[in-house]
């Protein structure tokens, strides 16, 4: 039961039951190749998540922040307000003008 926790809370458990397992077994037990194998392995991928995690993170701010220079919010009313967002992915980079009309053309 205890090992059925949040996704984010799995891997830094894992980590530590590998540990403690390996722990518990002697220099010579013939299991212990394998759990100090599997312990290496999970610490990469924890660690290798937790690098992802960053990085995540870093990207929302970085849209945020460009969402923020460009005046665009969910719900301001206007078009294409709600470009940027973290599942999209960039598919082409080029400079861009915003370009707008005044009522006094003339």
């Amino acid at each position: 039961q205890s090992l059925l926790i949040s996704p984010v809370q799995r891997l830094p458990r894992y980590v530590l039951l590998t540990r403690q397992l390996l722990s518990l077994l002697t220099p010579r037990h013939p299991a212990r190749p394998a759990v100090e194998e599997a312990c290496r392995k999970v610490e990469r991928l924890a660690s290798h998540v937790n690098e992802a995690g960053r990085d995540a993170a870093g990207l929302l701010m970085s849209l945020a922040a460009l969402n923020s220079r460009l005046r665009l919010g969910p719900g301001d009313g206007r078009q294409g307000a709600e470009f940027l967002q973290p599942r999209r992915r960039l598919l082409a980079e080029a400079e861009v003008r915003i370009i707008t009309v005044s009522d006094n053309c003339g």
